[in-house]
């Protein structure tokens, strides 16, 4: 894909935006947020979003934050992607950044916000709490698992969510949730998999800097490259990935 000489703001693909900055990327990303919140209420009265950490979408939080009176936010239930298995009042925890950056600062009802357990003994147990939360939400809905809209991010190795290269998590195809240990850090982690992932109505990949621009090359351009970031492949839904200039310089 060569996108030398294209404006930005424009789309270079018809999933694929590329943007100049943050600030255009998470405009873009609340635009759609915005759309698709409006758009499934019209059906039914519970509007879902699936959020991963990461520092991009901070941005997306900020002006979700900024515009807050025009968004449903009685009607919306978060839940996580991926967490980090510490408490929510560590640093690290994604739901701390989540918190911190967006559910405080707007106004959506307590009881509508679904975070990863990080209380119990065994990795293993909060891992199938979480499974039969999202069960149990979606069965009253009559519905299998299945988020309005999923926003993920990406790993300068392809990852995304907690799903990393060479992972058990990235072949699982039976579990709904899993725990993950990354022996190269020496963390454990709960994420969502695939086939909730690929489930979604819609799944938004931010990506940004740099840094990624190699991976972004890989992802648009090299068929034989196998990571995580590829398997993303809606079932009956619709994927977008939100560039900026940085992470697309390769492209």
């Amino acid at each position: 894909m060569d996108i030398s000489g294209i404006q930005y703001k424009m789309i270079v693909m018809d999933n694929v935006y590329l943007e100049k900055s943050l600030e255009d990327m998470a405009f873009r990303a609340k635009s759609i947020w915005e759309e698709k919140a409006w758009d499934v209420l019209v059906k039914r009265d519970v509007f879902t979003v699936a959020l991963s950490g990461g520092k991009t979408p901070c941005w997306l939080f900020q002006a979700l934050v900024e515009n807050k009176d025009h968004l449903p936010w009685e009607k919306t239930c978060i839940f996580q992607v991926d967490e980090r298995y510490v408490s929510h009042y560590h640093h690290a925890s994604n739901f701390r950044m989540i918190n911190e950056s967006l559910l405080i600062k707007v106004p959506v009802l307590r009881s509508n916000i679904f975070s990863i357990p990080v209380d119990y003994k065994n990795i293993e147990a909060a891992s199938r709490e979480y499974e039969k939360t999202l069960i149990s939400f979606f069965a009253d809905s009559g519905k299998m698992i299945r988020f309005d809209l999923t926003v993920l991010g990406m790993g300068i190795d392809g990852h995304t969510a907690s799903i990393f290269p060479g992972e058990a998590a990235e072949r699982e195809k039976q579990r709904n949730v899993c725990s993950v240990f990354l022996d190269d850090i020496k963390e454990n982690r709960i994420t969502v998999t695939f086939p909730v992932i690929n489930n979604s109505a819609v799944i938004l990949v931010m990506i940004a800097g740099s840094s990624k621009a190699e991976t972004v090359k890989k992802l648009f351009n090299d068929k034989e490259w196998d990571s995580p970031v590829q398997k993303l492949n809606p079932v009956d839904g619709k994927i977008y990935y939100i560039l900026d200039k940085d992470a697309a310089a390769l492209l």
